[in-house]
Parts: structure tokens; sequence; C-alpha cells
């Protein structure tokens, strides 16, 4: 793998993990607990993860600050000339139907109080598996290290 490979990846896994903490201390404060904003961090916490997992340069800024690809063909585009993202077993998607499934970056936006903490514990559930997942696959490959 070529050594800017590896240097792209850091700051996206460094971030998420950072993110993901983060949003898990929110939930974790007592009184000044903040579910919104650890709504907000942790679909920040998947998205940079899933770009760190990618092989190819480009595809990071092809997906924006979304944790689902705009365009289908945009997917099949980037697991066709990623093999490693292809053949890892924590991939681009996530479920569907999961507490992750409505987050958007203008969550940031929402009106204090919007979400509760027993709604955000199973979003930072979902993200700490897709982070951990994704990361774990890439060190498993030997891409990072």
């Amino acid at each position: 793998m070529p050594q800017n490979q590896v240097s792209t990846q850091r700051p996206f896994f460094s971030a998420a993990l950072r993110h993901l903490r983060d949003a898990e201390t929110l939930l974790d404060v007592g009184p000044r607990q903040s579910p919104d904003q650890a709504y907000h961090l942790v679909g920040f916490a998947v998205e940079c993860a899933k770009k760190g997992g990618l092989s190819v340069d480009w595809a990071d800024k092809a997906m924006g600050h979304s944790l689902d690809l705009v365009d289908p063909w945009l997917e099949e585009l980037i697991l066709a000339v990623d093999a490693p993202t292809r053949r890892a077993p924590h991939g681009l998607t996530l479920d569907p139907n999961g507490k992750l499934s409505q987050w958007r970056p203008t969550v940031r936006y929402d009106e204090t109080g919007k979400h509760n903490a027993k709604e955000v514990e199973g979003a930072v559930r979902e993200a700490q598996a897709a982070v951990y997942g994704l990361i774990g696959d890439r060190w498993a490959a030997g891409l990072y290290n």
C-alpha cells in the first residue's frame, strides 16, 4: 500500500474515535448530559470511520458529510475500484432501520431537547459497532496500524 494511504486514514480514524468518545461522554455527565450534542457527534464518528476505511483518495470527498452515499452508482464505483472496502465485513452501508438511519449533518440545527438519551444511546451503540468494526477490518487486513 502506498505510504500516503496510511496517512490519509489516520486522521479520519483518529477523528472518528474522538467524536465517538465525546458522544459517549455527553451521555454520561449527569445533570450536564447533552443527548442532542451526542447525537450530532455520533454521526460524524461514523462518517469519519467510513472515510478512513476507503482506499481511494477521492472517495471521501464524494461522500461529503453524509452517512449514505448520495448516489447508489457512486457506492458501486467505489466498491469496484476499492478492493479492501469491498472485502471488508463492515462496509459503507448502515442498517436502514437503525437509530443512525435518520442522522443528517443538519441535526446540529435541531431544537434542544429533540433527542432523548435512550434514543441516542442506541445510536451510540450502532456507531461503536460501525467505528470499531471499520477500524478493526482495516487493521486485520494490515491496512492500518
